[in-house]
C-alpha cells in the first residue's frame, strides 16, 4: 500500500512540473508582451526596463507595466 502511493505522488509531481515547464516555455518563447508586475505606473519611466530584453523597454498602458518595442514617452512627447 505505501508503495502506491510512492508511486502516486511520483506521478502528480512529475504532471505537476510538466504544466510548470511548459507554461515557462511558453511565456520565455513569446512575442507576445510580457507583462511586467508593478501595482501601478503613471508614465513609461514608472516602468522598469531590467525586466525586458533589448530592444525593447517597459510602457505604461493602463496603469499597467508592459515590455514593448520603442522608445519611452512622457507626456506625449518623446525622451
Amino acid at each position: 500500500m505505501q508503495m502506491r502511493r510512492n508511486m502516486t505522488a511520483i506521478i502528480k509531481f512529475v504532471y505537476v512540473m510538466s504544466i510548470f515547464l511548459s507554461l515557462f516555455h511558453v511565456v520565455t518563447s513569446s512575442d507576445n508582451p510580457i507583462v511586467l508586475v508593478i501595482s501601478s505606473c503613471k508614465t513609461d519611466y514608472d516602468c522598469p526596463d531590467k525586466f525586458c530584453d533589448p530592444p525593447k523597454v517597459g510602457k505604461c498602458l493602463s496603469n499597467i507595466c508592459y515590455c514593448e518595442i520603442g522608445e519611452k514617452e512622457l507626456g506625449g512627447t518623446v525622451h
